[in-house]
């Protein structure tokens, strides 16, 4: 599901973001799928040489990363269209907030929700 992923970080409203996939050792043919956007210098690809945890691949990205702000996906996560240009408002207007959660819910292969989390405001 990654190029789905990706294409929905591709589609947001706001387009100040850079893309770093970390490859933690995946057994299937991911840097192959991702070699044109690769080539295409859309994404940055960083391949672990052997499987870690998986903070240590979102740790590894975010010592890559370049900008102030991050947010971390893993392959099957989308993203609504307005995802970070809702979060980039969210820390405009609350400057002293160093850490926050979008809202996420579960949703089947067609995209419909198939469960919503309670969150408190």
């Amino acid at each position: 599901m990654i190029l789905k992923t990706l294409d929905s970080v591709f589609e947001q409203t706001f387009n100040n973001y850079e893309i770093i996939v970390v490859d933690n050792c995946s057994t299937d043919n991911t840097e192959e799928v991702l070699k044109p956007l690769i080539h295409a210098c859309k994404i940055q690809f960083i391949k672990h040489d052997k499987n870690y945890e998986r903070a240590v691949s979102r740790n590894t990205g975010m010592a890559a990363a370049s900008g102030q702000f991050g947010t971390l996906l893993d392959s099957d996560d989308i993203m609504y269209p307005n995802n970070l240009i809702d979060a980039f408002s969210f820390v405009e207007k609350n400057p002293e907030v160093q850490l926050f959660h979008n809202f996420y819910e579960l949703v089947n292969e067609n995209g419909l929700s198939i469960y919503q989390y309670k969150f408190y405001r």
